[in-house]
């Protein structure tokens, strides 16, 4: 993986997280791809740092996915970002992670 992730960041344009999807699933690899919900997720659920970029988001996330794990955690975790954590109104109350959640812990801004 590491060897075509190179190969494909030579190109202009081409980040790590169309590297990432391409591999999950037109070559059935197991990849955990960052985009804008999961990155959004992680930082809320305090897996990363606030400050983290999408890039740097899914370097450290890479090893903490359990083998052959890494679609399922990336189609649940858009669905949720899509559905319920929204970027800008999230739904806390719904959410099914909001015991673990930091940011659902915090009182809701006016």
């Amino acid at each position: 993986q590491r060897q075509i992730r190179e190969l494909f960041q030579q190109q202009k344009g081409i980040g790590v997280k169309t590297i990432s999807v391409t591999l999950m699933f037109a070559c059935g690899h197991d990849v955990f791809p960052v985009d804008t919900h999961v990155h959004r997720l992680c930082g809320r659920l305090g897996l990363v740092p606030a400050e983290a970029s999408a890039e740097k988001t899914f370097t450290l996330m890479a090893p903490r996915i359990p083998n052959g794990k890494g679609y399922s955690f990336h189609v649940n975790m858009i669905r949720l970002g899509r559905e319920i954590c929204q970027a800008r109104k999230p739904a806390c109350p719904q959410c099914p992670l909001k015991k673990k959640c930091p940011s659902a812990q915090r009182p809701p801004s006016k």
